[in-house]
């Protein structure tokens, strides 16, 4: 009587090659965050990064900052949340409206 033994979903090690990220100018996303991001300093003045926005025009769109979510009309450290876009969020800070787009230091480097 012979058997036969399959193995599934053993790992290869023949054959393991290194898998290089290319950038094309965007930040790479399974680096760090720089100093500056982290500390939740941003260009136009308000505290916290802008990470992404979550948009519904029908219902209650949110501002993903920091990793947390926001409505419009919360406060984020001193500013505050004034309206929620598809691809950028208005704040105000100091009496003063700024507007934040998530790709913006990636402009800013380009320049």
């Amino acid at each position: 009587m012979s058997f036969l033994v399959l193995a599934f979903g053993m790992p290869s090690v023949c054959c393991a090659e290194e898998i290089v990220y290319e950038s094309g100018g965007r930040r790479d996303p399974f680096s760090k965050l720089s100093a500056q991001a982290v500390a939740g300093e941003s260009k136009s003045g308000v505290a916290g990064h802008l990470e992404g926005v979550i948009y519904d025009p029908t219902k209650q769109s949110l501002a993903v900052i920091d990793g947390k979510t926001y409505k419009a009309g919360e406060e984020v450290g001193d500013s505050t949340i004034l309206r929620i876009q598809k691809d950028y969020v208005v704040v105000l800070v100091n009496g003063e409206e700024k507007t934040l787009r998530i790709r913006e230091e990636e402009k800013i480097r380009r320049l």
